[in-house]
């Protein structure tokens, strides 16, 4: 426990450097969905505080993200020239008419990997206009909750107080992207 206490203390002592491998790191998990991006979320916001915790979470796996969608854009009809599947237009098709409620649900969902959601977001060929506003607002809820929780851990599961916010926030937040989705379309 002495050892682990010392990284902590270590590590808050360089808050420069854990601000770059914050955002290194939750970069790495759009391309590696393996690594956990809500512990690095959580960890981010223990180490760096609540508002630099969201902020190096956010810079990181959005670019990753944007990049990622980028790529499924540009080589979309490399890869299927020769692949013509009435499912997979039926689903590009359905992406691309929900839009930015199907994609900010996504990305504020622990579950969904991102990865998936930004190549299938490249494949439907869903304007940037909407992607990424979608992008951004869906992780930076996620990331909120992240750091909500990340910031006093402890506290949070003592408190059904602080649970029902997040919940309370989570509901609030997809109301607001249906309005916005009202009015982009």
């Amino acid at each position: 426990m002495d050892y682990l206490e010392g990284l902590i203390l270590i590590a808050k002592d360089n808050k420069e450097i854990l601000f770059i491998i914050g955002i290194l790191l939750t970069f790495l998990e759009s391309f590696f969905p393996v690594i956990p991006l809500f512990a690095i979320v959580v960890l981010n916001s223990a180490l760096l505080g609540f508002t630099k915790g969201i902020i190096a979470s956010i810079i990181g796996s959005c670019t990753g993200t944007f990049i990622i969608y980028t790529l499924a854009m540009k080589f979309r009809e490399t890869l299927f020239k020769n692949y013509n599947n009435e499912k997979m237009d039926k689903i590009t098709s359905w992406i691309k008419k929900q839009g930015y409620i199907v994609i900010f649900f996504c990305y504020s969902i622990i579950f969904i990997p991102s990865f998936l959601i930004s190549i299938c977001a490249g494949f439907s060929r869903i304007s940037k206009s909407v992607f990424i506003p979608s992008m951004i607002c869906g992780k930076t809820m996620l990331f909120l909750i992240g750091s909500y929780i990340g910031y006093d851990l402890e506290e949070f599961f003592r408190s059904p107080k602080k649970i029902i916010v997040v919940v309370v926030v989570f509901l609030l937040s997809f109301i607001v992207a249906k309005v916005i989705n009202r009015k982009i379309n």
